[in-house]
């Protein structure tokens, strides 16, 4: 519950599920559950707010928390669900919606 709230708080931004889903994630949890939520038509927002703060990082194959640094096991998960096909095709019309002709 408090997970899918932060995906409503625009106050932070996408940094509190970016803190949501790094905790999760190195405390060994399954965060596929929380990406589905993340992916669903009512946070597309949230979702195209946490895209972009790790669109450079992940060019790297990485995220930008730098809670990350020495676990890229456990980021990959998140790293392969953001550069996936479908991730990609709603995140590219988003930043179309939002920027127009990028």
């Amino acid at each position: 519950a408090a997970f899918e709230a932060d995906l409503h708080d625009t106050s932070e931004g996408a940094w509190n599920i970016d803190a949501w889903l790094c905790g999760l994630a190195l405390a060994g949890a399954d965060v596929r559950p929380f990406l589905a939520t993340l992916g669903e038509p009512q946070n597309e927002d949230a979702l195209l707010a946490y895209y972009e703060i790790n669109s450079a990082p992940l060019q790297k194959g990485k995220l930008s928390n730098p809670f990350w640094s020495g676990h890229r096991d456990a980021q990959a998960p998140i790293v392969a669900w953001l550069n996936s096909a479908p991730i990609q095709q709603v995140v590219g019309r988003l930043q179309q919606r939002k920027y127009g002709g990028m």
